[in-house]
């Protein structure tokens, strides 16, 4: 607290000196100190306060331990995300650059089944690091990572099977919160990025995204449905 009075919060600790925000800081205008309604932040000796009121320390919850999944080396599923009761599916983006999209299939919850090649994935186990490549059996393209980039928001769509890398290469783990369910770890950062449905929307054409793994997020978990007529 200032010797007025005035309480600051205190965001960083850098040695002897601190970082504070604040709101209403005293300015003077015509001889006389008045609040001027901002928000402020600023770093200053600790010194330059009379006291402070520690807050006890709330101790977070380490991310659970990711337990990577072998469903198999070699087989055909759907992934049905259960909130909006749709399936992923393929879809033409009309973009030269990046040609197909990831997105919820547009059917009124949709059966775990399809017969709808663009709803199909056939998932390939690598035997270097227990990931996966998983290829529309539409396009014969990977589930991506657009730019190669790992960060929350990045596009996830679809791409040519070409480079096996990191972009192309997901973990299958039980989702954080429902272990009855699966999430899609990327190899980019990992385990730190899942495959998100946008915004946790549940309507057709909504777009799959890159985002950071998260407790509960219904967002990120997905039930993959082995297809009994493309098994290999």
């Amino acid at each position: 607290a200032f010797p007025s009075g005035h309480v600051a919060w205190v965001s960083a600790v850098n040695g002897n000196n601190i970082t504070i925000e604040e709101y209403n800081q005293a300015v003077l205008i015509n001889g006389a100190w008045h609040g001027d309604h901002k928000w402020h932040t600023r770093t200053v000796n600790k010194s330059a306060f009379d006291g402070y009121i520690h807050i006890k320390d709330i101790n977070s919850q380490p991310t659970p331990p990711v337990e990577n999944k072998n469903l198999g080396n070699d087989f055909y599923a759907t992934i049905y995300y259960p909130n909006g009761g749709k399936l992923l599916e393929a879809r033409d983006s009309g973009n030269s650059g990046y040609p197909v999209n990831v997105q919820l299939n547009n059917q009124y919850y949709a059966s775990v089944d399809s017969s709808d090649p663009r709803c199909i994935w056939h998932f390939v186990r690598h035997g270097d690091d227990g990931s996966y490549k998983i290829i529309n059996e539409y396009y014969g393209y990977c589930i991506d990572v657009e730019t190669g980039i790992a960060g929350p928001d990045r596009n996830v769509g679809a791409w040519h099977e070409d480079h096996n890398g990191k972009p192309e290469r997901w973990f299958i783990t039980n989702a954080l919160g429902n272990d009855r369910l699966y999430s899609l770890l990327s190899a980019l950062e990992y385990p730190n990025y899942a495959l998100d449905v946008y915004k946790g929307y549940a309507s057709g054409g909504t777009n799959v995204q890159l985002y950071n793994r998260g407790e509960s997020n219904i967002a990120q978990q997905f039930n993959i449905v082995k297809q009994s007529g493309y098994y290999k």
